[in-house]
């Protein structure tokens, strides 16, 4: 296998257009940079769960700009042909490449849940919090421990994309087939209360633990409540299987492994580091977080 070394700016302090001017604190790029460096951070094309970008050596770090901003960096070692597919949609998309970050932040007068046994995040960009908040509810009534956080996706022009981070444990003990209701239940009101119209993105994600690895992920991307109940009407019988790795939901609803970079023909974005983080005030870093590729920020 040939590598070619990368090295990118994944985030600064500047203020961010697509969420009201809100900034990164200088303690969660911090927080970025050290995430990177302990490798922490798997990269994936696109901010796409199903698009994984295999890196080595990775070194970050931070460094303070002309303006005054900060920065953080990111160097990494990846398979040439892997990274020649992102040149080449970065080309057929006319725009220059780069990487950034997406992170988790509490809604206004809440906090993070880091130790809920569900987790729903939506882009801020996308989805207002009362959206967010239902879709926490429909989870907490149905018996779970969960919360609603605002997702930001440092990239040029954020998807909508939902996540929904789910305990395993919790979810077989409140029974797999009623935890696939629910969560289409939960889902389908940000279908219902975009702000933009389009497709939304959903990924259901199932740890062991509140802050352990990632054993089933789902990729589903939809706007329509049918295409989404056929999909997560295929979570039991994939659960009760004992599936693990990442999945991505055909618009019949099937769940098609995804393993692999592959090339798309239509996606434009690059490889970016995802991390749970407090925006408003000092970091609160979430160590499961995901780095993933995403579309070139403005310098």
């Amino acid at each position: 296998m040939t590598t070619v070394r990368v090295r990118s700016r994944l985030a600064t302090s500047h203020p961010i257009p697509a969420y009201g001017g809100i900034q990164l604190g200088e303690e969660i790029l911090a927080d970025v940079a050290r995430a990177m460096s302990d490798g922490t951070i798997p990269m994936h094309f696109g901010h796409d769960i199903t698009r994984p970008v295999r890196t080595s050596g990775v070194v970050a770090g931070t460094e303070r700009l002309d303006d005054g901003f900060l920065a953080v960096w990111a160097e990494f070692d990846v398979d040439s042909s892997e990274w020649d597919i992102v040149q080449d949609e970065f080309k057929a998309a006319g725009v220059p490449g780069g990487m950034s970050i997406s992170i988790s932040a509490p809604m206004a007068g809440d906090h993070l849940y880091p130790n809920a046994s569900a987790t729903v995040a939506a882009d801020a960009h996308h989805f207002g919090d009362e959206a967010i908040r239902e879709a926490a509810a429909a989870l907490s009534d149905a018996g779970l421990d969960s919360g609603g956080e605002r997702l930001y996706q440092f990239s040029g022009i954020p998807e909508a994309k939902v996540v929904f981070d789910l305990v395993l444990p919790m979810i077989e003990a409140l029974g797999i087939s009623l935890t696939a209701s629910v969560i289409y239940d939960a889902a389908k009101h940000f279908l219902l209360r975009r702000r933009t119209a389009g497709r939304t993105i959903f990924n259901v994600i199932f740890r062991e633990t509140p802050r352990g690895t990632r054993k089933l992920q789902i990729h589903i991307e939809t706007d329509s409540e049918n295409e989404l109940h056929s999909a997560l009407e295929r979570l039991p019988a994939a659960l009760e299987a004992g599936l693990t790795g990442t999945f991505r939901a055909t618009r019949s609803g099937d769940l098609v492994p995804a393993n692999s970079l592959e090339p798309t023909g239509t996606q434009s974005r690059s490889s970016v580091p995802e991390l749970g983080a407090n925006v408003a005030e000092s970091a609160d870093a979430d160590p499961n977080a995901q780095s993933s590729p995403t579309e070139p920020e403005s310098p």
